[in-house]
């Protein structure tokens, strides 16, 4: 348990240490902060792609501050054989594509993919990270029909 210190005052801080969060008083009892620590902010952001759309780019804003690394999870509503986990902190692209018939691959060069069937896909890089979210730039190849469903958790 945590030796709170004395507070009179709505609104002091403290944290307990690196890694906790950080808890604010709010005159009647100590409130922990969501999204607070050592490490800075953090947010999960939910978002999707058509991917018949060409390669292009995805501005994904409402994070709430400028992200220094994501950490993304792609998959497809209803159900897909294949899904992807990755990250990304705009200079380096790395994800781990998994196809549920048991197989894994490294994408050294990515930080997403999310495929239809071994031909028809389409992967994404981090392009920027922006005061409130963050762009991809997203390579389409053949001609999925499926709409990707992404989530990105985002680290300040």
């Amino acid at each position: 348990m945590f030796n709170f210190p004395d507070a009179s005052a709505p609104g002091a801080a403290y944290s307990p240490g690196p890694g906790l969060p950080v808890y604010v008083w709010d005159g009647e009892k100590w409130v922990a902060q969501a999204g607070s620590g050592a490490s800075g902010l953090y947010k999960a952001v939910t978002f999707s792609r058509d991917l018949t759309l060409a390669s292009g780019a995805q501005a994904v804003t409402g994070v709430g501050f400028k992200p220094r690394l994501l950490q993304f999870q792609t998959s497809v509503v209803g159900g897909a054989t294949w899904a992807s986990f990755g990250q990304s902190d705009s200079v380096s692209n790395s994800c781990m594509e998994l196809q549920m018939a048991g197989s894994v691959f490294a994408q050294a060069t990515m930080a997403g993919i999310q495929r239809q069937d071994t031909s028809n896909y389409q992967s994404f890089v981090v392009a920027s990270l922006n005061a409130d979210g963050f762009t991809l730039t997203w390579t389409k190849v053949g001609a999925p029909t499926i709409t990707a469903q992404l989530t990105a958790t985002c680290y300040g």
